[in-house]
C-alpha cells in the first residue's frame, strides 16, 4: 500500500506542479494580449481558474502525506506520548470522515456538471467540479495508508 502511496504522491506532484505553472503562462498570455495587443482573450482566465482547482485538490494528498496541515499544536505537546498517538489516530479518523462527506458531495454535486458547459472555453462543467471527488478519493487513500502505518498498530513498540 505504501508503493500505491508513494506513486499517488508522484504523479499528484507531477500534475499539481505541471498545473501551477500552466497557470503562470496562462495570466502572462492574457496580460500580454490584454495590455500589449489591446484585444483580450476570452480563454485564458477560466482555464487558469479550472487549473487552479484541479492543482489544489490534487495537492490536498500530498500535505497529508508531509503532515503540512496548519494546526495548533501548544496543548497537544503537553500531553504524554501515548497521548499524543491516541489523539493523532483521532484526528486522522476524522479526516477520513471529513473527506468522506467531501467526496459524497462531491459527487452530487458533479451530477449538475453534465448538463452545463463553461463560458468561456465551452468545456462541460464536469471536468472541473471532478476535481473535488478525485483529490478526496486521492486524500482518502493517504489518510488510510496513514492509519495503518499508525504507531498505535505497530506490535514492536514497547509497552
Amino acid at each position: 500500500m505504501n508503493a500505491i502511496s508513494d506513486i499517488i504522491k508522484t504523479v499528484t506532484e507531477t500534475m499539481a506542479v505541471t498545473f501551477f505553472a500552466a497557470i503562470t503562462i496562462l495570466v502572462l498570455v492574457q496580460v500580454f494580449f490584454r495590455f500589449v495587443l489591446h484585444n483580450a482573450l476570452p480563454w485564458p482566465e477560466e482555464a487558469a481558474r479550472f487549473l487552479l482547482v484541479w492543482g489544489a485538490h490534487l495537492s490536498f494528498n500530498i500535505i497529508i502525506i508531509e503532515n503540512l496541515n496548519i494546526n495548533v499544536s501548544y496543548f497537544q505537546d503537553k500531553m504524554s506520548e501515548k497521548i499524543q498517538q491516541y489523539l493523532n489516530y483521532f484526528l486522522l479518523l476524522l479526516q477520513l470522515v471529513f473527506l468522506g462527506i467531501v467526496i459524497w458531495f462531491g459527487f452530487a454535486f458533479t451530477g449538475m456538471g453534465t448538463i452545463s458547459r463553461s463560458p468561456a472555453m465551452g468545456i462541460p462543467m464536469i471536468i472541473p467540479y471532478m476535481a473535488v471527488p478525485v483529490g478526496g478519493i486521492f486524500s482518502i487513500f493517504q489518510v488510510i495508508v496513514k492509519l495503518r502505518n499508525h504507531k498505535s498498530f505497530k506490535t514492536s513498540e514497547k509497552r
